[in-house]
């Protein structure tokens, strides 16, 4: 595999001068004919202000064969030893099995929980699955699954204690045990770790997990955890841990070669009573140490029999791969939506939104600002705030997953799916009272300059029709605090209808809502949803 063009920062080492370039992580000259000029363009850089030249760390396997590696383009030979280990939560460590989409090969990765969930770190430097949870229910909202109903998370149980984060692919580390004969002991620079994970299927009718490849490793250095400098102790789960076992070691990937995959790469099926590896596989990479391909959770894990015949076919699946520890690792956009308060007029009407049909707009209230025809494109995959105003503040009572558009004859419509239950106004959490109280201060710089004489006031005039996304530090403190409120709450704290997402009830409720919003699509032009139950 020749990897895409990636776009970097360098800094030059005789005269400090940042510029961008770009550069290649590897080339494989066996598929791509590349000539030495576009090589050498490929895998170095020149300062434009002093001409300095500096080389990047590229693999080049060349049309012979032979695979050359680092900046002299000093020969090295091949892998002599892969390993091939489980990583990632299951049933025996966990109680649960991370999603994957069969379609897309999407997935996200999800640690095993720490033994001890008291444990001590160096520099509070614990890693918690409230990291994960954001990825996770945004990855199975695309499915229409609720992550605690549907999939049956075990949130609460394992938000009691740390995850132990390893492999840790921003770090490009992998640490455990290993005795003075253990195979990692044996592995040298250059050498191959291979992870991949038991997950289960987002296709309903899959009864079976999915055994895929979901990251890989090519072996920088490894060093015992007792001689490893305290400035490099976050880089791993058996570093930040104040406890460490006494054979411990850490190997480090090579940047560029190593990381998570963004795609997984299908590998097992069911046979004779047990997961293994396809035997099509089995012989495509000249097998491994375990009998018929058995792969489950072992103290020994399997080797490679032809390390360099797998790292050959692995290259040739093309997948990318990315320095980042979960699933769809960039924040989502976040829009907040004001919604206003209620009136005491015998003729105030509130339908929108129909929470409970995950749905916004047909009413038609914002079409010429939030839901213009023209502009609803830009909509697609962004998250909702639904901010609701009232006499204990303005309260964030939903933020959606990332929405869908629909557009019908006279309305655009934002679909969600079903199964996100807002919060009762009274139990939401607090966006801004009229004290300047907020459980999210990050919001803070964003509205405090707005000319109004009340904080609520700034933050509806601020808000009230802007479609503009917060920012991504602002949308990812918003989306991180919003998701611990959500996961600590009680079951009373969610709303059981409309009215309890207000801060009173207003003169006209609409006890047919489902009848309401069929009206509406209706009226509208909206095609009738297959298997639709509106």
């Amino acid at each position: 595999m020749t990897s895409p063009i990636t776009v970097i920062q360098v800094i030059c080492p005789k005269c400090s001068h940042q510029y961008e370039d770009w550069y290649r992580a590897s080339i494989n000259l066996e598929l791509d004919d590349f000539d030495d000029e576009y090589l050498d363009r490929a895998s170095s850089s020149i300062c434009p202000k002093c001409n300095y030249k500096v080389s990047h760390n590229v693999l080049i396997v060349r049309r012979d064969g032979v695979w050359d590696l680092d900046q002299r383009r000093s020969k090295v030979q091949p892998p002599q030893n892969a390993v091939l280990i489980r990583i990632g939560i299951d049933h025996s460590y966990g109680g649960w099995n991370a999603p994957a989409d069969p379609k897309s090969r999407e997935f996200v990765f999800v640690p095993i929980p720490e033994n001890n969930t008291k444990l001590k770190f160096h520099d509070n430097g614990g890693r918690f699955y409230d990291e994960v949870i954001p990825s996770l229910r945004s990855f199975v909202s695309r499915f229409e699954y609720d992550l605690e109903q549907d999939l049956r998370f075990p949130g609460e149980q394992l938000l009691k204690g740390p995850m132990h984060l390893d492999p840790d692919f921003e770090q490009l580390t992998y640490g455990n045990k290993a005795s003075k004969n253990s195979m990692l002991r044996k592995l040298v620079e250059g050498d191959l770790l291979v992870f991949y994970a038991g997950m289960k299927s987002m296709r309903r009718q899959d009864k079976r997990l999915i055994y895929g490849i979901i990251g890989l490793m090519v072996v920088d250095e490894i060093l015992d955890v007792e001689g490893i400098p305290h400035e490099r102790w976050n880089q791993n789960a058996h570093t930040r841990k104040v406890k460490r076992g006494k054979d411990d070691i850490v190997i480090w990937g090579k940047p560029g070669l190593s990381g998570l995959l963004t795609k997984y790469i299908p590998i097992g099926d069911f046979r004779d009573r047990a997961y293994r590896v396809k035997s099509s596989l089995l012989k495509t990479w000249g097998d491994l140490s375990v009998k018929n391909g058995y792969i489950q959770r072992s103290a020994v894990p399997p080797t490679f029999l032809n390390p360099k015949r797998f790292y050959k076919w692995f290259l040739k699946q093309e997948i990318p791969l990315t320095e980042s520890d979960f699933w769809e690792k960039k924040t989502d956009k976040v829009i907040i939506v004001q919604l206003r308060k209620p009136k005491n007029d015998p003729s105030e009407r509130r339908d929108d939104p129909f929470y409970e049909f995950g749905s916004f707009g047909c009413t038609g209230c914002h079409s010429k600002n939030l839901m213009n025809p023209l502009r609803i494109h830009e909509l697609k995959g962004v998250r909702i705030a639904f901010a609701q105003g009232g006499n204990l503040g303005t309260k964030l009572v939903l933020l959606t997953p990332p929405i869908k558009v629909k557009r019908h004859t006279s309305v655009c419509e934002l679909l969600w799916g079903r199964g996100h239950k807002p919060f009762r106004y009274d139990s939401a959490p607090l966006l801004i009272d009229n004290d300047g109280e907020t459980d999210f201060p990050g919001l803070m710089p964003v509205i405090r300059s707005v000319d109004r004489t009340t904080w609520m006031g700034r933050f509806a005039s601020r808000f009230r029709t802007s479609r503009t996304p917060l920012s991504e530090a602002v949308a990812g403190s918003l989306i991180h605090e919003y998701e611990r409120r959500r996961q600590g709450a009680e079951k009373a704290d969610f709303a059981k209808s409309y009215v309890d997402t207000m801060p009173f009830r207003p003169p006209h409720v609409e006890t047919q809502r489902r009848k309401r919003y069929r009206m509406l699509l209706a009226k509208n032009g909206a095609k009738k949803r297959s298997g639709s139950r509106c």
